[in-house]
């Protein structure tokens, strides 16, 4: 830290007309010089409220991602991340976006090279894990065991005979089941775990 003495003959004012400056107080001022870093930080969306009853957040994208921010090196060094205005969830059944949200520094020291970032939301059914026993396609007794993650009236509707249960070999050579969903379900529902049962 640095002591800077004011006097009226080392400070510069614009002063109106007739006007004249004979003491300052304090005379002294504690100035503390420190280095500047700029950094780059990811961005941490914040919400508020609930989704309806049966809905869940399946993702959450802030465009971009990152942010750079400068400022004072005792700052900068201990900040890992800058975050959005809170979005508000609350009756929101479907994908939605949040343009333009301002972000929002916890020290007004630092500066943003970017002020604002799009939030991407995929929004949709809750989601469970179901467990299905299906034959293999292979004209033998065998079958597959599948766990499977999906929105509950997906899983709740689907047919075992809509799903096709076959053998492929691993890269060690080992027989491992695969498992096809309908053309709809995929991208939709996830295969968790499958094993021979």
């Amino acid at each position: 830290d640095r002591v800077v003495q004011l006097t009226p003959e080392n400070v510069e004012l614009q002063l109106p007309l007739g006007v004249r400056l004979d003491e300052i107080t304090p005379s002294r001022m504690a100035v503390r010089l420190e280095a500047v870093e700029e950094k780059e930080v990811p961005v941490q969306i914040e919400t508020v409220g609930k989704l309806p009853d049966g809905f869940e957040v399946y993702s959450q994208v802030a465009n971009p991602p990152r942010v750079r921010v400068r400022g004072p090196q005792s700052l900068a060094k201990t900040l890992t991340e800058i975050s959005t205005e809170k979005i508000d969830l609350s009756e929101h059944r479907v994908d939605f976006s949040a343009k333009q949200t301002p972000l929002t520094p916890p020290n007004a020291k630092l500066t943003l090279f970017e002020t604002a970032v799009d939030i991407y939301f995929r929004i949709g059914e809750r989601r469970v894990e179901r467990l299905f026993v299906v034959p293999l396609s292979d004209g033998t007794n065998r079958r597959v065991s599948v766990v499977l993650y999906g929105p509950t009236t997906l899983l709740r509707d689907l047919k075992i005979a809509e799903m096709q249960a076959t053998v492929s070999k691993n890269d060690s050579g080992v027989d491992t089941p695969q498992i096809t969903l309908p053309t709809e379900l995929q991208g939709v529902v996830e295969v968790r775990k499958s094993k021979f049962v």
